[in-house]
């Protein structure tokens, strides 16, 4: 397989995923698998998250710009995304508020720093200025309080608790941030896992090797009731354990898939 580029669509499928009313626009760019090469095995969406009750805090494991090619296939309905403030300066996140800009009946919150005059906060979209020691608190509050204001909108909102991409095998160590939110919340967690992409792109250089072979599991959702922030440690290492064990497994499984492809076709 030639190389791609995947940072435009990285861009444009962002965009788009922060248009209300855009599931349809969004999902239909699974259709890019295609085109990249991916063949992405989806389980447990039907049952563990697209039928979930409520509001639910979606978390998983980050690689790279590809995520957002595999996220296709197990993005919830009504589903937004937490995003970091510096974020709404960056071409292609900008372009989306400037349209915005223009359609006022978008507008789903309004800009609530001064600092922001040059932009409009994009739709549905949850901006932070990040999780630093003396912030946390009024973070995680924004988020609740904007998931519990527009539940009828937004569903669900996606996190990666790494919050940057793991190069590696393996996951970062998780960040509390989105098990602050779910735990404040009374939402749900649901935890998705991607096997590894290692067997067919080069994360350092951005590029594929072959086409592919993914496993997205979607894992039970996590009840948060009736824990408090001081269950939070505890509770992302095992979510985090939990999800190794099965990024592993799946890992294995989709490296193993690709092989007997390529025997197959050889």
């Amino acid at each position: 397989l030639s190389r791609h580029n995947v940072a435009t669509y990285y861009g444009v499928a962002n965009n788009l995923i922060m248009i209300p009313g855009a599931d349809p626009v969004f999902h239909s760019f699974k259709y890019w698998t295609i085109w990249t090469g991916i063949n992405v095995e989806a389980r447990g969406f039907e049952e563990n998250l697209k039928r979930i009750p409520g509001s639910a805090v979606v978390i998983c494991n980050h690689q790279s710009v590809v995520d957002v090619v595999v996220m296709t296939r197990v993005w919830p309905p009504r589903c937004t995304v937490m995003m970091k403030e510096s974020l709404k300066y960056i071409p292609f996140f900008n372009l989306t508020s400037i349209f915005v800009s223009y359609v006022p009946s978008l507008f789903l919150f309004s800009v609530e720093q001064n600092n922001l005059s040059l932009f409009i906060v994009l739709a549905n979209a949850i901006f932070v200025k990040g999780f630093k020691r003396g912030q946390v608190s009024g973070t995680v509050e924004q988020c609740v309080k904007k998931m519990k204001k527009y539940n009828l909108k937004v569903k669900a909102i996606w996190i990666f608790p790494e919050g940057a991409r793991s190069h590696n095998d393996g996951m970062l160590p998780f960040k509390k941030g989105a098990f602050n939110i779910a735990v404040r919340g009374g939402f749900p967690i649901v935890p998705i896992v991607l096997s590894n992409y290692r067997p067919f792109y080069s994360k350092s250089d951005c590029y594929f090797t072959n086409d592919g072979e993914v496993i997205a599991q979607v894992l039970n959702p996590i009840s948060t009731k009736e824990l408090t922030e001081e269950d939070v440690p505890e509770l992302s290492q095992k979510v985090r354990s939990m999800m190794l064990e099965v990024y592993y497994d799946i890992s294995k499984e989709a490296a193993e898939k690709m092989r007997r492809k390529r025997q197959q076709l050889s």
